[in-house]
């Protein structure tokens, strides 16, 4: 989770973002939900808080799709991409939303080799997505 939340503000540095990363713990035990914030921008990066209302979210633990409200503050015109390999109809039912499940990854059958799921739901479709400004909330499990 913070890993990731690092690689993507790296990668936005290298491209002459202005950026502001940082994690959120809550108890520190094996299995906690964890946050991670970006804020990406050409401009420089002012507020250092949580991002409440974030362009985008990213959940990297499927299992926390149930447990933690991860939609809660993204904008409507928000994109959520998630670790979920059922498709983009069925989270969206999962959530009880219409919020724009922008991708879905089936990346735990990935890591384990096993892609074949009749899917095509990892393609990236970056439309809506501003190229000056995102906030971005990652969510996932401590290790």
């Amino acid at each position: 989770m913070v890993t990731a939340n690092e690689l993507l503000a790296g990668a936005a540095l290298k491209e002459g973002k202005y950026i502001k990363a940082f994690p959120e713990f809550g108890p520190e035990r094996m299995g906690a939900p964890i946050r991670a914030f970006t804020r990406l921008s050409d401009d420089p990066v002012v507020v250092h808080s949580q991002v409440y209302y974030p362009d985008m979210v990213v959940v990297l633990d499927s299992t926390l799709l149930k447990q933690v409200k991860v939609l809660d503050g993204m904008k409507d015109t928000g994109h959520l991409v998630a670790n979920y390999a059922e498709g983009k109809a069925h989270l969206r039912e999962l959530l009880a939303t219409s919020a724009d499940v922008h991708a879905v990854v089936p990346a735990e059958k990935m890591a384990k080799g096993s892609t074949d799921d009749g899917e095509e739901e990892t393609e990236n479709q970056a439309d809506g997505v501003d190229d000056h400004k995102a906030s971005l909330s990652f969510t996932g499990a401590s290790e």
